[in-house]
């Protein structure tokens, strides 16, 4: 009973993925991809904050499939090592609206 109550609340939340989940979690991605990859280092992952990107507009189905996608770890230029991110993690934050 104990592990329905996760998944009836979620369900009642349509779970839901605030910006600050989504900063969290797409780092957390970032760092998985590349874990024990040459030097890379998690702590070297730039922290996002949702405070910069006042302004923008948020999409939470772009962002959900950001961080399902096919990320990928590029080691073709050591020995820099950095996570790559799906396209579709472009399109979460939309900071053009004021210039279409």
């Amino acid at each position: 009973m104990k592990q329905l109550i996760p998944l009836v609340a979620c369900m009642l939340a349509a779970c839901s993925l605030s910006p600050e989940d989504f900063a969290s979690k797409k780092r957390d991605v970032a760092c998985e991809v590349c874990e024990g990859q040459g030097n890379f280092d998690c702590e070297q992952i730039p922290e996002e904050s949702p405070e910069e990107m006042a302004g923008c507009d948020y999409d939470e189905d772009a962002a959900r499939e950001c961080l399902k996608g096919d990320w990928v770890c590029n080691t073709d230029t050591p020995p820099i090592v950095f996570a790559e991110q799906p396209d579709i993690c472009d399109d979460v934050w939309d900071c053009d609206k004021g210039d279409e």
